[in-house]
């Protein structure tokens, strides 16, 4: 459930700050998404029967404009600090400026 939420807020994130400026002047493609970009987000995890627990992400992803990304993330899940791995995989960004990645941060850090 964490990573899925964490995946979901990652993705949108990242498709959204590089895909909005491009927009408006042409189709987006792969190209149209490379560089390195920073995030955070906040959230809260809740489970049945038990109190709200805080989770907080900070990251930065790297997309290199011909359909590959990395990841190197630091998350704190009601203050546990947990640095993964490095994570990385593929991306496509469609001429309507959607896109997705594969694997999603959430299969890749299984």
């Amino acid at each position: 459930m964490k990573t899925k939420l964490l995946s979901k807020l990652v993705v949108a994130a990242v498709m959204a700050t590089g895909a909005l400026t491009k927009a408006q002047d042409q189709p987006c493609s792969n190209a149209s998404l490379q560089g390195t970009y920073g995030f955070h987000a906040f959230g809260s995890i809740v489970s049945p029967g038990n109190p709200a627990t805080p989770l907080a992400v900070i990251g930065v992803y790297t997309l290199d404009g011909s359909g590959n990304w990395t990841a190197n993330l630091t998350v704190d899940d009601n203050g546990t600090i947990i640095k993964p791995a490095p994570q990385s995989g593929t991306y496509v960004v469609n001429a309507d400026c959607t896109g997705t990645l594969c694997p999603t941060l959430e299969e890749a850090m299984r």
